[in-house]
């Protein structure tokens, strides 16, 4: 977490009563979940070669839970995850530019079975309303896995996320797009990190809005996504554009 969950509780003042990390890897923030007195912790990871040393490094702590699961928005939909040589660029989508900024390759492609994140909840009599705090890491599926959450993210204060303002993977949502979702849902991103590879961490705070503040939040969203992609295109270069415009212009023409 580029944002601490100190700095999360020191800025904020959240009344967190358990927090719900999807997508733990090795439970790295187990220590200091701890430190800030939130030992209600749900951990979701989907890789299960990693299962046995997350649930040593959270023992330590027996309010914390370990599932293996591997989140989708679509119940037991048969899928395959991608290892790659950097254990923490795995991901149910392909790479994007992440296999050059990370140097990592897929290693291994395992077929596995993903689930919603409501019928887990039911399925293993969960209670929403003990989490209220939502950390999602999943290499790019990030808006996938809340989408899958149904009803249950109305119970959810806060939203902890990655972001990507860049394909690190292959269809992965941006962050306009991640706003734009959690803004339709009642939160507001109220922090943001971002690192120089075009990825970060955002934070989203539950807040009560009128109508016309969230058409105007709306319109912003959408206008800074545009001056992004404006941006972008001139960073390309004239020649390079038209170069661009002539390949695609190509595929289209030849495409059967």
């Amino acid at each position: 977490m580029y944002i601490k969950i100190q700095e999360i509780k020191s800025t904020y003042q959240p009344n967190i009563k358990g927090i719900l990390h999807i997508g733990a890897h090795l439970g790295e923030e187990a220590e200091d979940y701890h430190e800030a007195g939130y030992d209600n912790v749900i951990w979701i990871e989907g890789n299960p070669t990693l299962l046995d040393e997350l649930t040593i490094n959270v023992a330590p702590y027996p309010k914390n839970k370990v599932f293996n699961l591997l989140v989708s928005d679509k119940d037991n939909e048969a899928v395959t995850f991608n290892v790659t040589e950097f254990s923490q660029s795995s991901s149910i989508l392909d790479l994007g530019i992440t296999k050059e900024i990370h140097s990592t390759n897929i290693i291994e492609r395992v077929p596995l079975t993903a689930h919603r994140l409501d019928s887990f909840f039911v399925t293993n009599n969960l209670h929403i309303d003990q989490y209220n705090f939502v950390n999602v890491d999943l290499q790019g599926y990030e808006l996938v896995a809340l989408k899958s959450m149904g009803e249950l993210i109305n119970k959810i204060d806060w939203v902890y996320a990655e972001v990507n303002v860049k394909a690190l993977y292959k269809n992965c949502a941006l962050l306009y797009q991640m706003d734009n979702f959690l803004l339709s849902k009642g939160f507001v991103r109220v922090q943001i990190y971002m690192t120089i590879h075009f990825w970060g961490d955002a934070l989203y705070k539950r807040k009560q809005m009128s109508s016309l503040e969230k058409i105007v939040r709306v319109i912003g969203i959408y206008l800074v996504e545009t001056i992004r992609v404006i941006k972008d295109f001139l960073k390309i270069g004239f020649s390079n554009a038209v170069n661009f415009a002539k390949q695609v212009t190509k595929k289209i023409l030849f495409m059967r």
